[in-house]
C-alpha cells in the first residue's frame, strides 16, 4: 500500500495573524484525525513566510475525499479566512521511501 503526502503551501493573507492561523490549525486537527485513513499532520513556516501544511494519508482516496469535505467543514472554512488563496499550491504526492523514528511523536 501506498501512503499519501498532501502537502499545501500558502501566504497568509495581510490583515491575518499566525497566532490565528494556528490556533484554527489546531481546531482543524480535531477533524483530521477523525477523517478516515489519516496518519500524521504538521504545519510549517519558511524564513520567507511561506506556510506548509503536510498531511500524511494511508491512500489517495483517503486524502482526495478528505480534501473534497474540507472546504465544507467549519473547520476549513475558518482557516481558509486566513489565507490568500491567490498564494495557494496544493499537490498529493506519492511516498516512494520512507523510515521513521519508534520513538516519534
Amino acid at each position: 500500500m501506498t501512503h499519501i503526502i498532501e502537502q499545501v503551501q500558502y501566504k497568509l493573507k495581510q490583515d491575518a495573524s499566525e497566532n490565528d492561523l494556528i490556533d484554527s490549525s489546531n481546531r482543524l486537527n480535531l477533524w483530521v484525525k477523525a477523517q478516515a485513513g489519516f496518519l500524521y499532520r504538521s504545519l510549517a513556516k519558511s524564513s520567507e513566510g511561506v506556510w506548509t501544511d503536510i498531511v500524511y494519508w494511508k491512500d489517495m482516496e483517503s486524502a482526495l475525499n478528505a480534501s473534497k469535505a474540507f472546504g465544507s467543514t467549519p473547520e476549513g472554512q475558518a482557516m481558509m479566512e486566513f489565507i490568500d488563496g491567490s498564494t495557494v499550491i496544493m499537490q498529493h504526492l506519492e511516498v516512494m521511501t520512507q523510515a521513521a523514528n519508534d520513538n516519534m511523536q
